[in-house]
This record gives C-alpha cells, sequence and structure tokens, in this order.
C-alpha cells in the first residue's frame, strides 16, 4: 500500500468518525433537553420527608464507655464439658470450610440424668470339634454379675432391696403399708 493510499484510508476513516461524533452530540443534546423537561416537572417532596444534611465533625458525638459498674455481665463457669459444633464442608455445594473460627459460645448448666440402666447381652458362641465329633461352647463364669439364673444383675437387686427395706417405705404415704422397724 502507498503512501497516498495510506492517507485515504485514513481520510475516510476520519471523515466516519466526524459523523459519528456529529451524531452523538445531537443525541446528547436531545437527551439534556428531555432531563431538563423531566426536571420541571418534578414535585417536591412532601413536608414530612426531611433533607440528608450530614453533621460536621465537631457536633458528632464520640460515643464514651461505659464503666466497668455498669458491665456486669455473669461470669462464666469452668466447663466441665466441651462439645464443639464444627462444619467442615459447606452445606450447600459439598466444599471444604477455609478459615475456620470460634463464632460464639454459649454456656448450659443442668444437673446431669440419672445413669442409665445398663443391659448387656452376653453372646456365648459354640463351635464344633471336628477330631472330638462334639460341639464345644466359650464358659463364663456368672457369678459376679448375677444370682442363680435370673435377669438382674447384683447391683440392680442391690438397689431395689435397699429401696424396698430402707427409708422408702418408712415415708410410705399409702395407710395400708405399715412403717418399716428399725
Amino acid at each position: 500500500m502507498t503512501a497516498e493510499e495510506t492517507i485515504a484510508s485514513l481520510e475516510a476513516q476520519l471523515k466516519q468518525a466526524l459523523e459519528r461524533l456529529t451524531e452523538v452530540t445531537e443525541q446528547l443534546r436531545v437527551a439534556q433537553a428531555r432531563i431538563e423537561e423531566l426536571e420541571k416537572l418534578k414535585t417536591p417532596p412532601p413536608a414530612f420527608v426531611k433533607a440528608e444534611k450530614k453533621k460536621p465533625l465537631e457536633e458528632q458525638r464520640v460515643r464514651k464507655k461505659r464503666d466497668a459498674k455498669y458491665n456486669r455481665a455473669r461470669r462464666r463457669s469452668t466447663p466441665t464439658q466441651i462439645v464443639e459444633h464444627r462444619l467442615v464442608t459447606c452445606p450447600q455445594c459439598h466444599m471444604r470450610l477455609g478459615g475456620i473460627s470460634l463464632a460464639r459460645s454459649r454456656e448450659i448448666i443442668d444437673v446431669p440424668p440419672p445413669p442409665p440402666v445398663e443391659v448387656t447381652e452376653h453372646r456365648i458362641y459354640k463351635g464344633w470339634c471336628t477330631g472330638c465329633q462334639k460341639w464345644y461352647e466359650a464358659l463364663v463364669d456368672w457369678h459376679e454379675q448375677v444370682v442363680g439364673q435370673g435377669r438382674i444383675g447384683v447391683r440392680l437387686a442391690s438397689l431395689i432391696a435397699s429401696a424396698r427395706h430402707g427409708d422408702a417405705s418408712a415415708h410410705s404415704t399409702d395407710p395400708n403399708v405399715p412403717p418399716h422397724a428399725p
């Protein structure tokens, strides 16, 4: 491409740019005229609406910290048990969470429930001996856990006995039950 062709091409591009500039300038003039028309039609706000005014810096009060005598929050007790509730993954997209930190803590004070009854199922297995041609099962010594053939353990039996023969019967409200003799 020669220099004359380049100049002609650039002149054509300049002419197109100037035409586009004239169009955009006219659109801007029309838009500004429309804005002025709308501003004239605009109604003032109602009387109850206050104008936004920023207070000067000297009028803005700095909030004072309260004295320690007003902040008497309850002291936390030393916990006997700490239960941590953590999320490792996002519940929505299941991506691993990062930056895990303590959000809040809550202290709950309560008395522990009575211990649950312990039910132990003993499973005794047997096996076949091919040499003796007999079944053999595991030997279990029950004498420390239960009395006789019953299901009630020795600790529960002693608790029942002490409740039955102890102070519980002395304070019975049933008139047909005689008080326990010491």
